[in-house]
């Protein structure tokens, strides 16, 4: 049985009791990086362990979105917070599988920077109560993810080069 979360806005990412970061340096520009956070069916070839991502609303996809997505044992159902074209990607977590969270955002921000882009990915949350006690598992859990997670959108734009232009 799903369970619901509550719904959070992108202020939420400013005031989580938890806030899990991750940043890599890519040599892509910020327009190669996009396609592999917008295109959902795109996260599973480059963030470890994610078996489905899928759209669960027709295109264009935007803010308002629903995203279906599993991760290892979690199943969630998610809505777009921001659609930012090279910029931001965030959701929030409506329902879940598993009773672990009260409240999950994400945001994923690319920034242009010498020629390439800095990723950095934020995971908002609040941890239901029975699992407070394990916050700092948890924490090392999730910050070990999104540094894998990100390694592997390094790999993934390396086999997967944008088109030269010219």
């Amino acid at each position: 049985m799903a369970k619901q979360l509550r719904r959070e806005g992108l202020g939420f990412v400013d005031r989580a009791p938890v806030r899990i970061e991750a940043s890599i340096d890519l040599a892509a520009p910020p327009a190669a990086v996009w396609p592999a956070i917008a295109e959902a069916e795109q996260w599973p070839a480059w963030f470890g362990g994610m078996k489905v991502c899928r759209y669960t609303t027709p295109p264009p996809h935007g803010v308002g979105a629903g995203r279906h997505v599993e991760v290892k044992g979690l199943v969630v159902e998610e809505e777009l917070l921001a659609f930012d074209a090279d910029e931001r990607y965030a959701f929030v977590v409506l329902q879940a599988n598993l009773p672990a969270f009260a409240a999950l955002v994400e945001v994923v921000t690319l920034e242009a920077r010498d020629g390439g882009t800095r990723v950095t990915y934020v995971q908002a949350l609040e941890v239901a109560g029975w699992l407070k006690p394990l916050t700092p598992i948890l924490r090392r859990q999730l910050t070990s993810a999104l540094r894998a997670g990100l390694a592997g959108l390094d790999r993934w734009l390396e086999s997967n080069p944008p088109p030269r232009s010219g």
